[in-house]
């Protein structure tokens, strides 16, 4: 029993420390990893007293614990060879797409799982700790680890067979536990380490040599060799700076399924936003310069664009354009192509024939979360425009196209927990979607949603989801959308293709296995795994910082061929996310702040959501946003708030008593604190054309008379939002954490028009300042 759970903690520990145990958290994660690893080290009892032994003396409980470190060892190998070369991430979806298709055999019904939803990085796992192990034993005969190796991949294969029969269980005995089917990861770390356990004859007593031979030494040369392997990998393969930004050209193409609508008044809700109206507006702010045109001319002109942008394309085009945009992109220009779900609006076969060449596909279905997005469940691999990605919603990316890809491909962020929701071509108004729920013939998991390929001297990126570059997404996304441009803007950057890969695997695998031969162990592995983490240690120190480029708009905007341009030159309106909130960044949910987003632009703003406290210089930044902050700021922050109040700026903080604790040193500093006073949810004195300003959960707004306090709104004689004068500009104050949330202000389908033009006179009236 206690080898079991040994072998059972030291799988799950793995798991959880690669992410492969089932969608969770990156906390939940860590806590399990934690756990699981106390549990794997109890079992132990007194080896960890005597792991300073010689080798000669050690207690065997203390050398079979080494052996489980060069098994981890094997498996961090694998796993940062797995992030370095994209061919083994290729290699491995087919060898999961392998596995599906026999257990479907079998089975005589569906199975489409990839590599995590199947537990493939367990097995391998499972493998790794055998092969160890049986070598460690002093098993000299192959043909036992082999059997085991055999062994483990048939109860994996049963496994993937009667998952059925697992998802029949669930449904007839716990159906409250339906989120389990698509991820059974778990139903694998059991069977496998069980079966494990009972072919394991060495057992927790057997005395386990780490080195193979009496007297043999671990001379320093090998493991040097091996560690320096390592870290060589990790440096020449794993670095990725961030591209930087020049004032590159860039030609949106004016030719698919799109629309250059802003958001206006008098028109509300979720298609008020327009789709990308102020995308090229935007990118000329932060650096490019932009021009929309149908006209492929350009592209053979002496002086072509630097990068190309096509989005939604709905018509097959010439051979004769197809070369000429082809021969652009070999000539070393870069390419971006934009789609989105099911070949919505016939988008699919324009982007497949022209894709067709670099080996990325655009696949008729909309690559679906589990839960109400992509947090957790993604994994942005090594590339330049993932440098500095703290969250999904740095991407913005939500139910678009899935992408298939060949070997000369490389995935550049990957849904790992979500599903290929097949489409229906009968389902004509509802944009061919499918039926919105996870059938077996699916692909589960490890979906590729953004991806790249070289072309000659050129680059190509496929995004399967327009949602990162339209108009409410760049609050969020610019810099995104803004890196991904400059890269394809700029020389290099390019990937080995798959032939070199596997040449740098082999040399890699050749080092490692010659310091192992020499040291006469494992340790070396070791040694390589240590130096992997170095290495990426390092790169990630060494990498300077993604730039976050403050939009500065001109009174000319980006040059428009056909289309009338829909440029308004914009102020920023920035909602400082740096100190939390407690609201959600998620697309039009009840506590969602789209809707004041889509204000912000309707009133000639541009609103930008920042994670790091912003630079407030008055000359950029017209409105701060503050809701609900979680943590409390800091002396020097307050100061900058003021001195950006001071030059002209204004500071809105909308915050509850229940919530105060992260704004009470802010609010304080101008006088101004939320009395305990819960008025809940009502409308205001209704006005003559708006009705009354909705509160969804009030408290009264109080001062300490140090400061003039002007009364926007109240009820009962409580003071509900008040502003403060500062200098030339003002600081307001509305006392609800909730005022901002969609549900109180836009939804999908409604708005509340008090609370809309109540935020546009705060807004108009401060623009009106600013031009004074």
């Amino acid at each position: 029993m206690i080898l079991w759970i040994r072998n059972f903690s030291f799988l799950l520990f793995v798991a959880s420390a690669f992410g492969n145990a089932g969608l969770l958290s990156g906390e939940i994660y860590r806590l399990l990893a934690v756990l699981s690893l106390i549990v794997f080290l109890l079992t132990f009892g007194g080896a960890l007293k005597s792991w300073r032994a010689s080798r000669a003396d050690a207690a065997p409980e203390t050398r079979e614990l080494f052996t489980y470190v060069v098994a981890l060892a094997v498996v961090v190998v694998l796993a940062g060879l797995n992030r370095l070369f994209p061919v083994l991430w290729y290699f491995k979806s087919e060898l999961a797409a392998l596995q599906s298709s026999l257990a479907e055999l079998i089975a005589r019904e569906d199975r489409n799982l990839g590599p995590t939803a199947m537990a493939l990085p367990a097995l391998v796992s499972l493998i790794a700790l055998a092969v160890v192990r049986e070598w460690a034993a002093g098993q000299k005969r192959p043909a036992r680890a082999l059997l085991i190796v055999v062994v483990l991949y048939l109860v994996h294969l049963f496994y993937v067979v009667g998952l059925r029969y697992y998802a029949y269980w669930i449904a007839n005995h716990r159906p409250a536990w339906e989120g389990l089917l698509l991820n059974s990861q778990h139903v694998f770390l059991l069977l496998g380490s069980a079966a494990y356990t009972l072919l394991d004859r060495s057992g927790p007593k057997k005395a386990l040599a780490f080195f193979p031979g009496p007297g043999r030494r671990a001379a320093a040369a090998p493991l040097a060799l091996a560690l320096v392997t390592g870290a060589a990998a990790a440096l020449l393969l794993g670095w990725a700076g961030p591209p930087q930004r020049a004032n590159s050209r860039v030609m949106i193409y004016d030719g698919g399924f799109l629309n250059w609508n802003v958001p206006v008044h008098g028109v509300y809700g979720e298609h008020s936003a327009g789709m990308f109206g102020m995308l090229p507006s935007a990118l000329q702010a932060v650096g490019f310069d932009v021009v929309v045109t149908d006209d492929l001319g350009a592209l053979d002109a002496p002086d072509p664009p630097d990068c190309v942008v096509m989005i939604n394309i709905q018509a097959f085009f010439e051979d004769e354009d197809k070369k000429s945009i082809l021969d652009y992109v070999a000539r070393g220009g870069g390419l971006l192509c934009l789609g989105d779900h099911t070949g919505v609006a016939g988008i699919r076969g324009p982007f497949n024939d022209i894709l067709a060449p670099v080996g990325i596909e655009f696949v008729f279905d909309s690559a679906t979360f589990f839960g109400s997005g992509w947090n957790d469940a993604l994994e942005c691999r090594v590339h330049p425009v993932n440098v500095g990605v703290a969250s999904a919603e740095d991407l913005m990316l939500w139910v678009g196209a899935s992408l298939e890809i060949d070997a000369s491909a490389r995935p550049v962020v990957v849904g790992r927990y979500g599903y290929s929701d097949i489409g229906d071509p009968a389902n004509i108004q509802r944009a061919y979607l499918g039926n919105r729920r996870y059938d077996p013939s699916e692909l589960l998991g490890d979906i590729v949603l953004v991806a790249e390929a070289g072309h000659g001297e050129g680059k190509v990126m496929v995004f399967g989801d327009t949602s990162g570059f339209q108009n409410l997404s760049l609050a969020r996304g610019l810099d995104y959308a803004g890196r991904t441009i400059a890269y394809l803007s700029g020389d290099g950057g390019g990937w080995p293709g798959p032939r070199a890969q596997v040449g740098w695997l082999v040399l890699f695998i050749i080092f490692v296995l010659a310091a192992s031969a020499w040291a006469g162990s494992f340790v070396p592995f070791v040694a390589a795994a240590v130096g992997l983490w170095l290495g990426t240690g390092l790169v990630t120190i060494l990498n300077p910082p993604a730039e976050s480029a403050t939009p500065k708009y001109l009174e000319a905007g980006p040059e428009f061929k056909n289309s009338p341009s829909p440029h308004v030159r914009r102020d920023l309106a920035v909602i400082d996310f740096s100190h939390g909130g407690r609201y959600t960044l998620h697309a039009w949910q009840d506590k969602s702040i789209g809707g004041l987003e889509i204000n912000l632009a309707r009133c000639g703003y541009l609103p930008l959501i920042k994670e790091r406290f912003p630079d407030l210089d008055p000359a950029d930044v017209s409105t701060l946003v503050i809701i609900a902050p979680v943590r409390s700021y800091d002396g020097d922050e307050i100061d900058e708030i003021e001195t950006f109040v001071e030059g002209g700026g204004r500071a809105i903080v909308t915050v509850g008593y229940e919530e105060f604790d992260g704004a009470r040193e802010l609010l304080h500093h101008f006088g101004l604190s939320v009395a305990n006073v819960p008025l809940g949810r009502f409308e205001t004195a209704p006005d003559s054309l708006t009705g009354g300003v909705r509160f969804h959960e009030a408290w009264p707004v109080l001062s300490d008379g140090s400061r003039e306090v002007e009364v926007l709104l109240s009820k009962w004689d409580l003071p509900l939002a008040v502003r403060v004068r500062t200098g030339k500009g003002e600081i307001v104050v509305i006392g609800d954490s909730s005022f901002f949330y969609d549900v109180n202000l836009e939804t999908r389908e409604e708005y509340y028009a008090a609370n809309v033009e109540f935020l546009r006179g705060l807004i108009e009236k401060n623009q009106a300042g600013r031009a004074r």
